[in-house]
């Protein structure tokens, strides 16, 4: 990504006027957070540390063995039963009223059934496009 020397004017421009603001509203709650959870993993014995690893395991190794157990299971996705060439003209010719696609669509499998129809009139034998 290229920085346009405009954004780095403007940066240039706002780091010195604005460093207490970001000093006090993103270094000192990051600095505070990472002291409150050091204190938490010194306060907390040794033990339990333990336990947790112990238990994440489990459950990791659990789940890899026995996924059924742990997963729910997915629904069937109910497909519909696939239309013919009857049933698709049908259907954009209701929704031709509504937009210029779906009347291409028909005017073009028109087409193409009246150059079948002319090409088996002049070879006498049908022809797929």
């Amino acid at each position: 990504m290229v920085c346009s020397w405009r954004a780095i004017l403007l940066a240039v421009l706002l780091a010195f006027p604005l460093r207490a603001a970001v000093y006090k509203v993103v270094i000192v709650p990051i600095a505070y957070l990472i002291w409150s959870l050091y204190l938490l993993y010194r306060v907390t014995p040794q033990f339990v540390w333990w336990v947790l690893v112990f238990v994440l395991v489990v459950l990791t190794i659990g789940n890899s063995l026995l996924p059924e157990i742990y997963r729910p299971r997915k629904k069937r996705i109910k497909l519909k039963a696939p239309q013919g060439p009857v049933e698709t003209l049908t259907t954009w010719m209701i929704k031709a009223r509504s937009g210029v696609y779906f009347k291409w669509l028909i005017a073009n499998r028109l087409g193409r059934l009246a150059h079948q129809m002319l090409a088996q009139r002049e070879t006498h034998h049908i022809r797929s496009i």
